[in-house]
């Protein structure tokens, strides 16, 4: 399986990636959701974990371009930022998303359930309702 992860925080991005290596999946990063864009088409993943929060194209913005190209792509929303949560609450998220498989995590991740998440290849999981209410 494959999976992209984007996020601004190079130290983010360098433990999830060697997480998710170390887990049995193959791995891309991106910095921000441009390059995300850019990789989503050249990668082909099959998961993508995302920060909200990005410089350039937000996590958001990039989860509605990747649905409509590839919505078939379940994606983890993540963010360090409890009013991203709020947000999310008032229907943001759900709306950017619809029709797709989206979960929306707080940092810190819970890895071993990432990394159950994504052998799922679903963005929900058997212990948690599916979107709007997935905040963990």
């Amino acid at each position: 399986m494959k999976v992209l992860i984007v996020d601004d925080d190079p130290d983010m991005v360098a433990s999830l990636v060697r997480i998710m290596k170390g887990a049995g999946f193959a791995v891309e990063s991106a910095s921000d959701g441009q390059e995300a864009l850019v990789k989503n088409r050249l990668f082909h993943p099959d998961f993508l974990i995302m920060d909200i929060r990005m410089p350039r194209l937000n996590g958001v913005d990039t989860c509605l371009a990747v649905q409509r190209e590839r919505p078939e792509v379940p994606v983890i929303l993540m963010t360090g930022f409890s009013d991203a949560v709020d947000e999310a609450n008032a229907g943001i998220f759900a709306r950017a998303c619809q029709g797709g498989q989206v979960r929306i995590m707080l940092k810190p991740l819970d890895l071993d359930r990432v990394i159950r998440i994504v052998r799922n290849g679903q963005a929900q999981d058997e212990l948690v309702p599916a979107f709007p209410t997935p905040f963990l």
